[in-house]
């Protein structure tokens, strides 16, 4: 190698170094000039403290460590401009490069791994959200929060504790895999998603391992239900003396009829299925094209197209996958 081909590739890794600095930044010290916040005003009022000592708290960010990939750019800062147990906690700012596509990751290491509680089957972490999953707001996609563990075996495990799907202090809770060999340990913590091309903040305040207890819980028999059970149905907990004074009807919640005679049908239309309503009062008819998923139900009124009812909507698993229709059919007349 030549020095002057030398001196090129010095140049370009120490290029490639700076864009990486900037990509990801640890500040351990708080702005001295930001605005403290304050404790929800529910846990003020209830007088909440915190139930037990967490294994981990984001309060000291001396000797932790950031890396990221996929396009993410991230920073890490101690803050108290959010507050849910009076003491410092950790901002996560973060951003990838605006494509869908792109998988962004942000991994945090520890100072030294965390030893968890020896036979701990749970995890809780407090966690300050952005987003409301029921609004899912297009320039906030959700962040997955993983834990990466290590057990005495030398088994990796990876533990989804949930997704960003709240505004402002969540506790999260997940129970942990069930074949840990203890003594295991805490290495890091990655923030996945967030592909979006402008800067998002989320707030970590601490992590809790521990060993749940859940003693069977027991209730008072309660009175019979008042209506007729499905076959193979089980009573649940309604299985003691008398019966409930609601439903007032078989029918249960269903609004009465006033409109006089009428008849209801279903029917296959090919790779669609039709029910209509025929009465004095309207014709009323929905179709369902099950290819389309719930995209594919439609309404008509006196022929007259309503609309498509359920435009986008699906089935979304906790883990983040999304469910497809693949086959329907038709039971019974």
């Amino acid at each position: 190698m030549t020095p002057r081909i030398r001196r090129v590739l010095l140049l370009v890794l120490a290029c490639a170094g700076a864009v990486a600095a900037r990509a990801q930044t640890l500040l351990p010290e708080i702005d001295p000039a930001e605005k403290r916040g304050e404790r929800p005003y529910e846990m003020v009022w209830a007088n909440r403290r915190e139930s037990a000592p967490p294994t981990l708290r984001f309060d000291d960010l001396h000797g932790w460590s950031m890396r990221v990939s996929g396009g993410a750019e991230a920073s890490l800062q101690a803050t108290r401009a959010q507050n849910v147990w009076d003491r410092p906690i950790a901002r996560l700012r973060y951003r990838g490069d605006g494509k869908t596509a792109s998988r962004p990751a942000i991994e945090i290491g520890l100072p030294k791994p965390v030893e968890m509680p020896d036979q701990s089957d749970c995890v809780e972490m407090w966690v300050y959200g952005n987003r409301w999953d029921w609004v899912n707001p297009p320039g906030t996609p959700a962040v997955r929060i993983l834990l990466h563990l290590k057990d005495a075996a030398g088994g990796a495990h990876v533990v989804q504790v949930d997704t960003v799907r709240w505004e402002e202090w969540w506790l999260m809770h997940r129970k942990l895999p069930a074949g840990l060999k203890y003594p295991a340990h805490l290495e890091s913590i990655e923030v996945a998603g967030g592909w979006q091309g402008e800067w998002r903040e989320i707030y970590l305040d601490s992590i809790r391992f521990y060993k749940e207890k859940t003693a069977p819980l027991r209730f008072a028999p309660r009175p019979r239900r008042n209506l007729t059970l499905f076959a193979g149905q089980a009573p649940g907990g309604n299985n003691g003396p008398g019966v409930l004074p609601f439903p007032t009807r078989e029918e249960t919640i269903l609004p009465m009829h006033m409109g006089g005679p009428f008849r209801n049908s279903v029917r296959q239309q090919s790779n669609a299925f039709v029910f209509d309503y025929s009465g004095k009062d309207a014709q009323v008819r929905y179709r369902f094209e099950p290819e389309k998923g719930l995209s594919g139900i439609t309404a008509e009124v006196d022929g007259a197209a309503v609309g498509r009812l359920m435009e986008g909507g699906g089935l979304k698993f906790a883990d983040g996958r999304v469910g497809q229709f693949r086959t329907a059919r038709q039971v019974g007349a």
